[in-house]
């Protein structure tokens, strides 16, 4: 039998283009911009118990 595993709440990052670095701080120069595909981000802490898992079904294969 396999464990039950309910999915942390999630937020949707479309995809779309984003500015990241800053010129103001050496290493983070310079700032430009880069375009990332959609994709979720859970709004909590995942638990090792939750990432155990997602690594068991199969997680990253």
């Amino acid at each position: 039998m396999s464990d039950v595993f309910l999915a942390p709440p999630v937020a949707t990052v479309p995809a779309d283009n984003y500015l990241i670095g800053n010129d103001a701080l050496e290493a983070s120069r310079p700032a430009h911009t880069v375009h990332l595909a959609g994709f979720f981000i859970a709004l909590g802490a995942v638990t090792n118990e939750q990432f155990a898992a997602f690594i068991r079904d199969g997680g990253y294969a």
